[in-house]
């Protein structure tokens, strides 16, 4: 699989992708037990029978859709705490910096690609709370937060891991508003009219920089 799933590849994606993103979309829009694997087949153009081939079952495959996205957000935090380690060795990076490079691949994929990054937010906030969306975050976000919550104890030693997480816990939720205009909604209008996303993106990692701060 490439590393940034699209649509836009038409005829040349392979069929397992094709399913891939055709449960993406109905997933975004119906949730997990709302989209029926009849249906999804029938977005990807695919014979239903394909979809058990590749995927044992319908919660298989929306582990597998929701790990194309993280996979890809979590390698672009990973080249970017490398960045920094090469920019501030052999000291510590700011605070502001680790931050950015946490909030900032959501930034991305909603430029590269609005209507994936919306239901790549609603595939995975219809589930919260299922056991489904706790293996994917074992296996997706925790260990982010993990490697972040590390580096950022680097740099603020006397800070509380536990208010590590919340910060980080914060900076999730503020980039899903910030990026996503649906969720912004939930702020006002104004919010997302009067700044451009690199704007939003400043703002937000200043606020949560502060925030971090105010634990040390």
């Amino acid at each position: 699989m490439n590393q940034f799933l699209s649509d836009d590849n038409g005829a040349n994606i392979s069929p397992r992708d094709r399913i891939i993103l055709a449960a993406e979309k109905l997933f975004a829009a119906k949730g997990l037990h709302g989209a029926g694997l009849r249906e999804i087949a029938r977005e990807a153009n695919v014979n239903v029978n394909l979809i058990g081939y590749h995927f044992s079952n319908k919660e298989t495959l929306y582990r597998h859709v929701h790990e194309t996205r993280a996979k890809h957000i979590n390698t672009m935090r990973e080249q970017a705490l490398e960045a920094l380690d090469r920019t501030y060795a052999p000291g510590l990076p700011p605070v502001e910096q680790i931050i950015r490079a946490f909030i900032h691949p959501f930034f991305v994929l909603k430029s590269e690609n609005p209507d994936i990054w919306v239901a790549f937010i609603r595939t995975y906030f219809r589930e919260i709370g299922t056991d489904v969306w706790r293996e994917v975050n074992a296996t997706t976000l925790a260990p982010a937060i993990r490697r972040f919550t590390d580096v950022l104890h680097r740099s603020l030693p006397t800070t509380e891991r536990s208010d590590i997480l919340f910060v980080l816990g914060l900076a999730i939720h503020g980039a899903v508003m910030a990026a996503d205009a649906d969720e912004a909604a939930i702020v006002g209008e104004g919010l997302a009219a009067d700044l451009t996303p690199d704007e939003l993106e400043e703002r937000l990692v200043r606020a949560l920089t502060i925030i971090a701060q105010q634990y040390s």
